[in-house]
């Protein structure tokens, strides 16, 4: 399949904004935190190619975004090739990805992450498929935003989305909802986002 979309996230070169704390059982407020602004449109080309009836290998390309190769397999339920109403499937996914550019105070910005998912989806008809999908989001990232100036520091995140896909003589228009919850060095990384891809069947 060939695909194009749109996925929101974080700003991993903008300033950290400073968020106050609500005040705990006592009344008392604790210090300011810095949280990465979120960034709600980055769109990116991609290609999956199904490699036999478990394997699928693809490429998503982003602008400010690793480069990721995306390998999934699947170990339980009939592959979507020969799926039929009321399949269950179950699948792992694995993203690693690489890239370089334009950082925090004009220092470079490398990143180095790799995302791990499982796929649980249940196809209603044909056309109709949901799915579950928890997540964990390990990064190494040079010339990272701090409240500091531009530093190196480390991004983990988890968290789960819930998806949707509807296909139609071919062409698919897939949407994901995510909560992640996590940390970019010194700042918090935590917060919905959403996701949205149409592509082709070939």
């Amino acid at each position: 399949a060939e695909f194009a979309g749109s996925q929101g996230g974080f700003n991993l070169s903008a300033e950290p904004e400073m968020h106050t704390p609500g005040a705990d059982a006592a009344g008392a407020v604790g210090a300011d935190v810095p949280y990465l602004p979120p960034s709600y449109a980055n769109f990116f080309l991609g290609f999956v190619k199904g490699l036999g009836d478990w394997w699928d290998l693809g490429f998503r390309l982003q602008a400010n975004a690793p480069l990721l190769v995306r390998v999934k397999f699947q170990f339980l339920g009939e592959p979507e090739s020969r799926a039929q109403q009321w399949n269950f499937s179950l699948s792992a996914l694995v993203s690693p990805g690489f890239t370089m550019g334009p950082g925090a105070e004009a220092s470079p910005l490398v990143y180095f992450s790799i995302d791990a998912a499982v796929l649980a989806g249940i196809r209603f008809n044909e056309n109709h498929l949901l799915w579950l999908a928890p997540h964990f989001t390990f990064a190494s990232v040079g010339g990272l935003a701090t409240t500091a100036g531009a530093a190196a520091g480390t991004v983990i995140a988890y968290g789960g989305g819930i998806g949707y896909q509807l296909m139609i003589l071919g062409f698919f228009g897939r949407a994901e909802f995510v909560w992640s919850l996590g940390s970019a060095g010194e700042s918090q990384a935590s917060g919905p986002s959403f996701g949205a891809v149409f592509g082709l069947r070939i």
